[in-house]
C-alpha cells in the first residue's frame, strides 16, 4: 500500500465508503444517491495556491472539486483571484451544472424538477451531453469518474478502492472492541 493511498483512506476514503454504506442500507431512505470521484487534476487549487512544493504531484487533493464551483479562501491575504485553464473548463461547466441540477431536482442529469429535460439525452453543447449517471445501490457502489475526458465513465468502487478496505474493516472492528472494554481479536 503506498503511504498516499493509506493517508487518503485514513483521512477520506474509508470514511465515505462506511458513509455509503450506511446510507444504502438504510431503510428509511427516500432519495437517490449519486457519488462521483473528481480525477481532472487539470486544476488543483489546494496544490496550486496553498501547498505549492508538493505541484508536481500528479492527482487531486481533498475538495479541489470546490475550486470549480466558488472562490476559494486561501490564507491571511484574503480570497485568491483564481483562474481556471482553459484544459479545466469542461470539468468546471460539469460540476456546475450538475450540483445545480441536483440542489434543484435532486437528480445531477435533471434539470427540470417535472423529471423532464433528461441532460443525458441533450446533443450539442451541454456539457453533460455524454454523461450518463447511475445512482448507487446496495450492493452495486458505482462512481462517476469526472475526468477532462468528453465521455464520462462509471466505476465499481470496491474494485478500485474496496479492496484496501478490509484491512480498514479489520482496525474498525478493534477500535470498537477497545471502545467497549473488549479484549481486541488483533489478527489482521
Amino acid at each position: 500500500m503506498k503511504y498516499v493511498d493509506l493517508m487518503g483512506d485514513a483521512w477520506f476514503n474509508y470514511g465515505v465508503f462506511k458513509t455509503l454504506k450506511s446510507i444504502i442500507n438504510t431503510n428509511r431512505r427516500k432519495e437517490n444517491t449519486y457519488f462521483y470521484k473528481l480525477s481532472d487534476s487539470s486544476y488543483s487549487v489546494y496544490k496550486t495556491y496553498i501547498i505549492t512544493k508538493y505541484s508536481d504531484l500528479p492527482g487531486v487533493c481533498h475538495a479541489d472539486d470546490l475550486g470549480y464551483l466558488f472562490r476559494v479562501y486561501g490564507d491571511s491575504r484574503g480570497f485568491i483571484k483564481l483562474t481556471i485553464p482553459k484544459e479545466g473548463m469542461l470539468t468546471h461547466q460539469r460540476l456546475v451544472k450538475m450540483w445545480s441540477n441536483f440542489a434543484k431536482t435532486g437528480n445531477p442529469l435533471q434539470e427540470k424538477a417535472n423529471g423532464g429535460n433528461a441532460l443525458e439525452k441533450k446533443k450539442g453543447d451541454d456539457p453533460l451531453s455524454k454523461v450518463t449517471w447511475e445512482k448507487v445501490d446496495k450492493g452495486n457502489i458505482k462512481y462517476l469518474d469526472i475526468t477532462e475526458d468528453e465521455e464520462l465513465k462509471m466505476k465499481q468502487f470496491q474494485e478500485v478502492e474496496g479492496q484496501r478496505f478490509n484491512l480498514w474493516d479489520k482496525l474498525y472492528e478493534i477500535g470498537q472492541e477497545i471502545f467497549k472494554n473488549k479484549k481486541p481479536d488483533t489478527k489482521l
